[in-house]
């Protein structure tokens, strides 16, 4: 669509995508080499956010930003769940693909 009707591509890249999501289990780790507090060296840590290198962070990252997409009006498409769209009353064209952390998006608004 973006070809055919010569709309702008733009491509994202978000930078904190594994960094600082909510976390809806609990998730324990060894304290981090360097921080141990002297004489509780056998204690853990209880995660309250997620971290990179964490199984659990891809899915609280694709959760945030389905969040966010849906309450700005993005709605996902059932073929493919990494694409998004929006059609405005005007009848503007928005088209967002998500791949990770990585996004393209389109649209009429960017025509010019």
């Amino acid at each position: 669509m973006a070809s055919k009707n010569r709309w702008d591509i733009k491509q994202l890249d978000v930078r904190s995508t594994f960094f600082n999501k909510d976390l809806n289990v609990e998730v324990y780790m060894c304290q981090p080499l360097g921080f141990e507090v002297k004489g509780e060296e056998d204690k853990v840590c209880l995660l309250k956010k997620t971290i990179y290198g964490l199984k659990q962070a891809p899915r609280a990252w694709y959760s945030k930003i389905n969040s966010f997409f849906h309450t700005h009006g993005l709605v996902r498409s059932e073929a493919d769940h990494n694409l998004y769209f929006s059609i405005s009353r005007e009848g503007l064209y928005v088209i967002l693909i998500l791949y990770v952390d990585d996004i393209l998006l389109s649209g009429e608004v960017w025509h010019e």
